[in-house]
């Protein structure tokens, strides 16, 4: 695939983030994870409307405040390895960056309300 005048091989770079960055990405399953639990139970404390992420809250509002989280992460890893596919240079920067705000959201969310 031709992306602004650059040569992307999709197929090869699909299985980059599975293959290569297996630890990173695990990592972020788990972080994703950790991050919808606490979401949850700082909404059942103190509900929705205080969440930062907009696209989670608008998803808790819509869906519950235990789909909505759940499906923002979802989306949250799916993203990971979409960026993954077409920039894989990027993968360990992104991977890393997106596990320390996962870390740092479940903080706040069990002791920072």
């Amino acid at each position: 695939m031709r992306v602004l005048d650059a040569e992307i091989d999709i197929a090869a770079n699909r299985s980059v983030l599975f293959e290569k960055y297996r630890l990173l990405f695990l990592l972020v399953i788990y972080t994703a994870i950790g991050d919808a639990i606490s979401t949850t139970y700082f909404m059942s404390l103190i509900g929705p409307s205080h969440e930062s992420n907009t696209v989670v809250r608008m998803l808790s509002y819509s869906l519950g405040i235990v789909w909505g989280p759940l499906l923002g992460k979802s989306l949250q890893v799916a993203a990971v390895w979409l960026v993954s596919v077409f920039t894989p240079g990027l993968t360990r920067l992104l991977c890393s960056v997106v596990i320390a705000v996962n870390l740092y959201a479940t903080y706040m969310n069990i002791h920072g309300w």
